[in-house]
């Protein structure tokens, strides 16, 4: 009985609490010369979708994991205005950041080309040639184009600390440089963990209290 109120109660929580990331493109793109660093850890990738416009479906905690760069320009990502990673940062680093609202909301990052200026927002077209991929997504998203082409779907995966992990989203950011178009120069994982909506929770604390009730009176029982 303990177990299936257990179960029920882990239940409740699964099937309330859906809010994931999700995205939308605009165009298709080429990416040639993707390798160093993202190679290493995310394998080829040759094309990705450009400037889209990435959005969690509820608050929650994002995960960024830094994974890696090819690249002699300093870029950064920050979120809020106020939360930054840099692409000199260790492969495998970590940045938590708060996700406030509700409904449909849109990430609030920002990459930026250090040496350049060149910046380019989420969903925003750039006006510069600095400009942001999705490289891979996981089974989270839903967006219709998902694994449409293997590499989508191969880079949801990388290699950190020589274990793979899996991703939601992979972003590759093309700095500045006109030299190329690889999309390498900052490459990062996307990580979404909803906060349980109220009636989940509620449903969880009962079920959990269920179970103390049930063992207290076992208890009493065998005294």
């Amino acid at each position: 009985m303990r177990k299936m109120l257990i179960a029920s109660a882990i239940g409740c929580l699964c099937g309330t609490s859906h809010a994931a990331l999700d995205w939308t493109a605009s165009k298709l793109v080429t990416v040639a010369g993707y390798d160093g660093a993202p190679f290493a850890a995310t394998g080829l990738v040759d094309r990705g979708w450009f400037d889209s416009l990435i959005t969690a479906s509820g608050p929650g905690t994002l995960t960024v994991t830094f994974l890696g760069k090819e690249a002699t320009y300093q870029d950064t990502l920050t979120f809020n205005g106020a939360l930054t990673m840099f692409n000199t940062a260790a492969v495998g680093s970590t940045l938590t950041v708060p996700i406030t609202g509700s409904g449909t909301i849109p990430l609030s990052f920002v990459f930026k080309d250090q040496v350049s200026g060149n910046t380019v927002a989420n969903g925003i077209v750039p006006s510069t040639y600095a400009s942001y991929a999705v490289l891979g997504v996981g089974v989270s998203t839903t967006h219709p184009s998902t694994c449409g082409f293997t590499d989508m779907c191969e880079v949801s995966s990388a290699k950190v600390g020589g274990k793979s992990k899996a991703f939601d989203i992979v972003l590759g950011f093309n700095d500045g440089y006109k030299g190329d178009h690889d999309y390498d120069e900052m490459v990062v994982g996307l990580n979404f963990a909803p906060v349980p909506e109220p009636e989940t929770a509620a449903l969880l604390l009962a079920g959990l209290g269920a179970v103390g009730l049930i063992a207290r009176r076992r208890r009493q029982r065998v005294s």
